[in-house]
This record gives C-alpha cells, structure tokens and sequence, in this order.
C-alpha cells in the first residue's frame, strides 16, 4: 500500500475509534404525565432547549413521547443547563418551566411540581430517577385551542 493510502486508513481509525468517547454525550430522559389522570402522554413533541433561551438564543433538540411518556434526549458533555420546552400547540405545562442543571438531572432526577387540578387522581405523583426529568402536563381546553 501507498503512503498517502496508509495515512488515509491511519486518520480514519483514528476518528472511528476517537468517535464514540467524544460522541458519546449524556443521556437526558423527560416524562410527560398528564397532571390530571397521571397517565403518561404519547406522541408528543417535547423541545430541549441547550441552555436557558433566556440569555439568547439556545441550540435546540426535538424528540417525540414514546407509549410510556417519554423523550429521550442525548447532550454534549460540555452542556450545562437545559430548559424543557412543552407547549406544542396541544398540551400546556402544569408548573412554570425554568432552566435546569444537567448535572442535578443527571444525579438525583427532578420531578417538576404539579399544578394540575387533579382531584386525588395523581396525588401520589411518582419520583424522578437519575437522568430524568418528569414534567406534569394537561390537554388544552377548546377555548385555549381556538386562540393559538
């Protein structure tokens, strides 16, 4: 083999080895649960915002609820703060949504509080794990619909 062939396949294994530590990232879970019923919501759009969009404008991720209410997110070593952005149109918070240290998702998980008026039904809420993020959410009203 030629040199500039060997220096190719050099740089290439380099990178395909050197590709999965730095790739990598840290695994990020949000639950969506109806604050109301404490059911999880499916096929819902959940944005996560890298960093606090507070301070300017904030690189941003998409992902979609699965059966069980959950996205599933993967951020940069290097990412600090993320902020969960909910309110796709069909389905509103039940608590103010704030920044949050990835660090503190990451080591103990954060289940955000529920405002949802929920009559008992979801009293017993359930308790965030590590690299979780439970958010409460509920449907809009007709009324909140045909506004937006």
């Amino acid at each position: 083999m030629n040199r500039p062939g060997v220096l190719l396949l050099s740089v290439l294994a380099v990178v395909l080895v050197g590709a999965p530590t730095s790739l990598a990232g840290r695994d990020i879970r949000v639950k969506l649960i109806e604050g109301r019923s404490g059911k999880p919501m499916n096929q819902q759009l959940v944005e996560l915002y890298l960093g606090d969009p507070a301070s300017g404008p904030a690189p941003t991720i998409k992902a979609r609820t699965g059966s069980d209410g959950v996205a599933r997110f993967t951020v940069a070593d290097s990412t600090t703060t993320v902020w969960i952005y909910v309110d796709n149109g069909r389905i509103l918070p039940c608590a103010r949504q704030e920044p949050l240290s990835v660090d503190r998702i990451l080591n103990e998980g954060i289940a955000e509080e529920n405002r949802c008026p929920h009559r008992g039904k979801a009293a017993n809420f359930p308790r965030a794990s590590p690299g979780e993020v439970i958010v409460f959410v509920r449907n809009r009203t007709f009324w909140e619909r045909i506004q937006t």
